[in-house]
């Protein structure tokens, strides 16, 4: 009788055991990192899996089952830090992105500026197009090697949009280099038509590192919508002139204006 009860309790516990190795191989604890520096952390519970065990999830985002949290736990098999310092790698590779980006921006202000100025000299235009390359090439340089999934996607992204606007600072070099900047949208035209799907490809990649929802796409412009933009931006160039001229001579009677208005008739 005593052995029949032992075998039942041991019968037992192997079947909660074997029950509770089930159950875990469908809790997953996923670890993402933050762009601020923290970590956001979900548990999920894989009701719909048809087998345990068998979620995966991308980098730099870590996953573990409640089963290997236990073991880790109990001194079998520790988990260790590993995963901390892979979030520390994704954190420090975001915080670069970030400045990158405001670097870029940056950049792209000071060449609108010098867009808008007339008269500023060609080495303004070529020390800007040496700072664009230098931003890609710094970019190129700080791409981890070992980059994937979302976060190589992010790189490649964000390098290849570099390269579009250090291309474009080319052209606005060659353009003040001759002085005729007539031609500078529509040879700058092909580089824009690529910007929209690399956007889409850096902000979704982005997005799904930082766990949060993508921003709307951007679309491609049509040949009309295109046309009209550069019939707006050639008519504001050419009344932000009109005021630079008005400014510059100063005219003192109607006439004086008239004659300063006809040259930009």
């Amino acid at each position: 009788m005593i052995f029949r009860s032992a075998g039942l309790l041991l019968l037992m516990g192997t079947v909660g055991i074997a029950a509770l190795l089930l159950n875990g191989g469908y809790v997953y604890k996923t670890s993402c990192p933050l762009a601020s520096g923290g970590t956001q952390t979900t548990w999920t519970y894989g009701i719909d899996d048809i087998l345990p065990y068998i979620r995966h999830t991308s980098e730099p985002c870590t996953a573990h089952t409640g089963t290997r949290l236990v073991l880790s736990a109990i001194g079998i098999a520790p988990l260790g830090n590993h995963g901390a310092e892979a979030r520390a790698d994704a954190r420090s590779g975001l915080a670069k992105i970030t400045a990158d980006q405001k670097e870029l921006q940056a950049l792209d202000g000071r060449m609108e500026a010098f867009r808008r100025e007339e008269g500023r000299p060609v080495s303004d235009a070529e020390a800007l197009a040496d700072d664009y390359h230098k931003l890609l090439d710094k970019a190129r340089g700080q791409q981890p090697s070992s980059a994937k999934g979302d976060e190589a996607e992010v790189w490649r992204s964000l390098i290849g949009l570099m390269a579009l606007h250090a291309q474009a600072a080319d052209i606005v070099v060659r353009a003040a280099r001759r002085g005729d900047f007539s031609h500078v949208d529509a040879d700058i035209a092909p580089l824009n038509d690529k910007i929209p799907a690399l956007n889409n490809s850096f902000n979704h990649a982005l997005a799904s590192i930082r766990g949060v929802k993508a921003p709307p796409d951007q679309v491609k412009a049509s040949p009309a919508v295109r046309a009209s933009v550069r019939r707006l931006s050639g008519l504001k160039d050419r009344m932000d002139a009109i005021d630079r001229r008005i400014v510059n001579t100063q005219p003192q009677s109607l006439a004086e204006l008239r004659q300063a208005l006809t040259t930009w008739r």
